[in-house]
């Protein structure tokens, strides 16, 4: 599991075991979030942290890390028709992302050159025809004015820019934050070091030996509190994504239906066996 506490002790894995720290609210707050890579039941009071070792696994907080420091990995970002409004461009770098960012565009946007314009070599450009007939879209229309294109060639995408690792996300992400209940509300914290948090759901896709993990959306807190109770890692992965490159292309994730392809895809993907799951104390907020 991943979850998150915000809370006046920390530990977190040493060189030699578990280390204790101690920090007060506010330098918690302002780190890049403190991050709990375990399945432990952690409860808070006064002068100590209490943790009962359910799966044995560990916490990690985390701070200052660079995504940087991983080269071989990219954020994807999959947009068309608005080269001035890509608000995800703008919300990862407004909260602490310093790695790579390439905006996925098809070569039939209009916009292209807008976007190339603006965005220069962060532009990767690909043609929807070239993924004719690889999927199924589910329904017998015609035109090709959908995303699952675009999902579809990030595979190939990434092998080309020889990257280990890339997350995929859409264009109109206004926020990420921090979600956890306290005194029995559901609460939220704008994160402040992304790069943090993207290295630990490496950690946690090569670990876990999952397919991909995605964060939260909004609904998925309708309920409150009650909602967020006993449901912070679920088999369901929407929007967002994490994915690492297979050196096979038969291994890909192929998304399909022209309606929902990421609901398809999980669902479908589950039925075979392919692990795609949601960490719920990481929200991403859109436009509505």
């Amino acid at each position: 599991l991943i979850s998150f506490i915000g809370a006046a002790m920390i530990i977190t894995k040493g060189k030699t075991g578990l280390e204790i720290f101690t920090a007060n609210i506010g330098e918690l707050l302002a780190l890049a979030g403190v991050i709990t890579y375990s399945m432990y039941s952690v409860t808070l009071k006064k002068a100590a942290l209490n943790l009962t070792p359910i799966f044995l696994t560990f916490t990690i907080a985390v701070a200052g890390l660079k995504m940087s420091a991983n080269k071989n990995t990219a954020i994807f970002i999959l947009t068309h028709g608005r080269p001035d409004n890509v608000i995800t461009y703008r919300t990862l770098r407004r909260q602490g992302y310093s790695g790579k960012i390439y905006l996925i565009v098809d070569d039939e946007d209009k916009t292209l050159s807008d976007y190339q314009k603006k965005y220069k070599d962060e532009v990767i450009v690909f043609s929807k025809k070239d993924y004719e007939g690889k999927f199924d879209l589910m329904d017998n229309f015609s035109n090709n004015r959908v995303i699952v294109y675009a999902r579809n060639a990030c595979y190939d995408i990434a092998r080309k820019l020889e990257l280990d690792y890339f997350f995929e996300y859409e264009d109109d992400y206004t926020m990420f934050q921090f979600r956890y209940v306290k005194n029995k509300s559901l609460k939220g914290i704008t994160i402040k070091n992304l790069d943090a948090i993207l290295e630990k759901l490496i950690a946690c896709l090569n670990e876990t030996k999952v397919d991909t993990i995605a964060f939260a959306q909004g609904g998925d807190f309708i309920g409150g509190a009650l909602a967020f109770k006993n449901n912070t890692f679920k088999r369901k992965a929407m929007n967002s994504f994490v994915f690492k490159v297979n050196p096979n292309p038969k291994d890909d994730i192929l998304f399909i239906g022209r309606m929902n392809d990421d609901v398809n895809t999980y669902l479908t993907q589950g039925k075979i066996g392919k692990l795609f799951f949601q960490i719920s104390n990481i929200n991403l907020v859109q436009l509505q």
